[in-house]
């Protein structure tokens, strides 16, 4: 997977060569009405953050793919209930906003209708969803070794079924569809060395 670098051009938008794909994203530097760059994949909208109203306690969960996202939601889950019964799933306690299904029109009152201390996760840089959120907000980040990143993505990817592709290759698709693993993949430390 492959997103823009944070600190592209002026005004935003990306800094790599034009029309640059890799493994079904795009970046073609675009920017917002806000100045934000344009984040898009099969999975990511970094526009839907536009539709999210701040909270001045808003909690931003922002990690890179596989790189202990769900772990994380469900300690701050932890921290914020008490062990109180939850809201939920970690998934409806703490919607992905920038997963481009479902669509925001879907997904915006859910957030909105949240009575609990928001928490909220994406996996875009910081300058794609800055610009709309409160500046008392709260950024957890969360790092991983790629190695052990990339062999949790494999996992995540080989398990995945026809639904899953299915959403994923649905209406409003950026870049080619995403094959399944079992046509994208002829060998894993082939594919690890290409990654």
């Amino acid at each position: 997977f492959y997103l823009c670098p944070v600190g592209g051009r002026k005004g935003g938008g990306c800094s790599i060569a034009p029309g640059r794909r890799a493994m079904g994203s795009l970046c073609d530097g675009s920017a917002n009405e806000k100045g934000a760059p344009v984040y898009e994949s099969h999975h990511l909208d970094s526009r839907k953050w536009e539709k999210v109203v701040p909270r001045k306690d808003d909690i931003i969960i922002a990690t890179a793919y596989k790189s202990g996202t769900t772990w994380m939601q469900q300690i701050v889950a932890e921290i914020l209930f008490q062990g109180k019964e939850k809201a939920g799933t970690v998934g409806d306690m703490s919607p992905w906003v920038d997963l481009r299904v479902p669509p925001m029109e879907f997904l915006a009152p859910v957030i909105e209708g949240q009575t609990h201390r928001r928490f909220l996760k994406t996996h875009l840089p910081q300058d794609a969803f800055a610009p709309y959120i409160t500046s008392t907000a709260k950024y957890i980040y969360i790092g991983r070794d790629g190695r052990d990143a990339f062999m949790s993505l494999q996992n995540h990817y080989e398990k995945a079924n026809d639904a899953w592709y299915g959403a994923m290759n649905s209406p409003g698709l950026v870049g080619p569809p995403l094959p399944c693993y079992s046509e994208a993949v002829a060998s894993v430390p082939e594919w690890f060395d290409k990654w």
